[in-house]
């Protein structure tokens, strides 16, 4: 009896595992939550076999999502319950079949039953196979938006589904083009996958398309379908109707106009849409374009593709913050290229006012990952500016170190192995490359210890003040964990950092967070931003600004707490009120007196890049420039409005001598305990005076189990008279 019992219980934990369907979740910031994992999605609507039994190149390509057209076409109009039975049936194969391959799948629910809005149908459909748990999204309909009349059957298929399966999304495919003209049409759903197929006339339209629909749904998660085939299949499709010799249509890796270049930047165009983490490509049935042995090369392409994401698939999901960086771009190729189309030299403000590269960036693991992707447009300078300095650079797909930090010299480069032209790497923050038609990189940069000298989150008791702040003017405080100043005791509101001898900073890098109620459309002299090198003799000014109606960046000089003088402006005229903004200012001694502000402005929520001015303070104007000092924040505004900040960070330049740079860039030794690039007695005697110490943050515990023992002891001992001093002749070389 004891054993049938254990028997029975067993049968009723396997078949509750193996039934239990799956939970899949948006998060907030648009990616999608899998069974409690958060997931990057490569997927695609058909296997290339077209056959829905076969899975064999869906899991060769490394997708983790897939669809079949199959089951949205199966019900035909006049269809019977045994045409349900046997629909069902199959779907539940399908889904089987999909999940023992590892693979998802977006279900297509049958077009027949949601254009009849046969809610009876739909139901036994979804009761049927909602707990499969290889389905993870519910595919309401291709393009139901350019017809307002459909607006009911999306409704009605979509309340169903919600209804009856509380756990997966509700997803259309449509185009902005379509959806600006019946936007009811696409509010019945949890998520909209965004299609705009221009190969070979640019790769970046479907992320435009992409950012015009996030305006128009702003509180959908905005997703995208890229394209694997080109123009060429549909003409194919025209030509397989008519009697005019279609076997003269051949779809070749020599003929096709995509490539693996352009899936990729395609790629990355779409994820450098904030809220973008699934790319799911569309190609043509395998009668028009047998995407395999037709373009093997282009399938080659899906598969390095998919190896890529699969290796950087959690960093592409990451939630970290991302720290600030500056890219700057030359234009160079567009002059030429616009040459090129018009035959004479077109005036610059004539050229096409979009980027025609795009960036994607995510914070993982204590490292930075970047994608840069060119549209077709030659001869693109791309200038980033790290906010560290790195220790290394890696490339994927691969993972492979392309660039390391040498120690006193310039960084080593693998260029035969970076997919672009680098021109110049003039130190371990700063990297100038050249992007031609459809090129991509991904490159993880692994940063020196990242030289944050401050940092401040505005956390803390209500009305109370961050530790080592002062407040010089008004009434500012913290509320609700954010620095809010609060114009009802005062037009100015000024507050410092006063602590740890932060008044002798010099060379750093200052980012805050910003917010502001109050419209900068009035003629009223109204500002906000950061006070930087403030001393009893003034501070610089780093401000948005409301003059003649319209905000300005301005960098100004205070002289004590009365004057201003402004050492330049730029118009900022995408600043809006009621939206976070992100202010980076660099600010750097030069060697003849002046000092080097740089200031960039771009939103929180997405990067958007707002406005950004240099100015050099050679002292002409208002005395000599400042060249040390605190940081703090300032605005002035009228009765009722108000400024929060949050989430200060204060970057410090750090000088290292060439012992400190090689420990910095990875090369220090275990055993050499004190950071003079040796290990000899002054090491041992480190470790003789922590002898049987215990704790766990011990820095000579060379073991990790939080005890100095002889296993430790042991572990010393392996790194005994070694060194990597880089100007000692003697010693190993291991960057070399």
């Amino acid at each position: 009896m004891l054993i049938n019992k254990i028997n029975l219980f067993v049968l009723i934990v396997t078949c509750s595992t193996v039934f239990a369907g799956s939970i899949v979740q948006f998060e907030q910031d648009g990616a999608v939550n899998i069974n409690g994992t958060r997931t990057f999605i490569y997927g695609t609507y058909r296997d290339p076999s077209d056959n829905w039994h076969n899975f064999t190149g869906i899991v060769e390509a490394g997708f983790n999502l897939t669809h079949d057209y199959y089951f949205e076409t199966k019900l035909k109009a006049g269809y019977t319950s045994n045409d349900v039975s046997n629909l069902i049936a199959e779907a539940s194969a399908y889904l089987d079949l999909a999940y023992n391959a590892g693979v998802g799948v977006f279900y297509g629910l049958p077009r027949e039953a949601v254009w009849s809005q046969d809610v009876a149908t739909l139901t036994q459909i979804v009761n049927a196979i909602k707990n499969k748990p290889a389905l993870w999204f519910w595919y309401l309909m291709d393009e139901p938006s350019g017809d307002p009349a459909n607006e009911g059957p999306m409704q009605t298929a979509y309340l169903t589904l919600k209804n009856h399966d509380p756990n997966h999304p509700a997803i259309i495919v449509d185009n902005i083009t379509r959806l600006a003209v019946n936007p009811q049409v696409g509010q019945h759903n949890d998520s909209i996958w965004v299609d705009r197929y221009h190969i070979p006339y640019g790769v970046f339209n479907i992320k435009w398309a992409i950012e015009d629909v996030k305006l128009l749904y702003p509180n959908k998660p905005i997703w995208a379908v890229p394209e694997s085939g080109d123009r060429q299949p549909s003409i194919r499709s025209n030509w397989l109707t008519e009697p005019y010799f279609p076997s003269t249509v051949e779809i070749r890796d020599i003929s096709t106009c995509n490539s693996y270049k352009a899936l990729r930047a395609q790629a990355y165009a779409c994820i450098s849409v904030p809220g973008v983490s699934g790319v799911t490509y569309y190609w043509y049935p395998k009668n028009l374009v047998d995407l395999k042995n037709d373009v093997p090369a282009l399938w080659q392409g899906h598969i390095k593709l998919g190896q890529e994401f699969s290796q950087i698939s959690q960093a592409l999901v990451s939630p970290d913050l991302v720290p600030v960086t500056h890219i700057s771009v030359n234009n160079e190729g567009m002059k030429k290229r616009m040459n090129s189309l018009y035959g004479y030299e077109l005036p610059e403000e004539q050229y096409p006012q979009i980027d025609h590269y795009a960036v994607w960036k995510r914070w993982h693991n204590g490292s930075l990952y970047m994608g840069f992707a060119s549209e077709y447009v030659p001869g693109q300078i791309i200038t980033l500016k790290l906010p560290f300095e790195f220790k290394q650079v890696l490339q994927y797909p691969g993972g492979n170190v392309v660039m390391k930090a040498i120690p006193g010299e310039k960084a080593w480069l693998d260029q035969n192995s970076i997919p672009v032209i680098m021109y110049n790497v003039p130190d371990y923050r700063n990297i100038s490359f050249v992007l031609n038609d459809t090129d991509s990189v991904c490159w993880r940069f692994d940063p020196v210890d990242i030289s944050r000298s401050y940092t401040e989150d505005f956390s803390g008791s209500n009305n109370g003040q961050p530790s080592g702040w002062t407040v010089s003017r008004g009434a500012i405080d913290i509320q609700n964990n954010m620095f809010v100043s609060n114009a009802t005791q005062g037009s100015h509101q000024q507050a410092y950092y006063v602590d740890q001898e932060s008044n002798q900073w010099t060379d750093y890098e200052v980012d805050i967070d910003f917010y502001t109620n109050k419209s900068f459309s009035s003629i009223t002299d109204h500002y906000v931003g950061l006070n930087l090198h403030v001393t009893d003799a003034g501070s610089y000014v780093v401000r948005i600004r409301n003059v003649s109606s319209y905000p300005r960046l301005y960098i100004s000089k205070e002289i004590g707490t009365s004057e201003i003088c402004d050492l330049g402006f730029i118009t900022a005229s995408d600043f809006s009120n009621n939206e976070w903004y992100h202010l980076s200012c660099d600010v750097n001694n030069n060697s003849d007196g002046s000092v080097s502000l740089n200031a960039i402005l771009t939103k929180s929520n997405d990067g958007q890049h707002i406005a950004e001015l240099s100015v050099t303070d050679d002292g002409t104007i208002a005395g000599s420039a400042y060249t040390q000092g605190d940081v703090g924040v300032h605005s002035v505004m009228s009765t009722g409005y108000y400024t929060k900040y949050d989430n200060l960070m204060v970057f410090r330049s750090t000088e290292r001598n060439l012992c400190e740079q090689a420990i910095a860039y990875g090369y220090g030794i275990q055993s050499d305990l004190n950071d003079n690039c040796y290990v000899d007695v002054s090491d041992l005697d480190v470790l003789v005076q922590n002898w049987l110490e215990t704790d766990d943050n011990l820095f000579v515990d060379l073991s990790g189990d939080g005890q100095i023992n002889f296993v430790d002891f042991s572990l010393f001992l392996q790194g005994w008279l070694e060194c990597v001093h880089p100007e000692d002749g003697n010693c190993s070389k291991p960057w070399q």
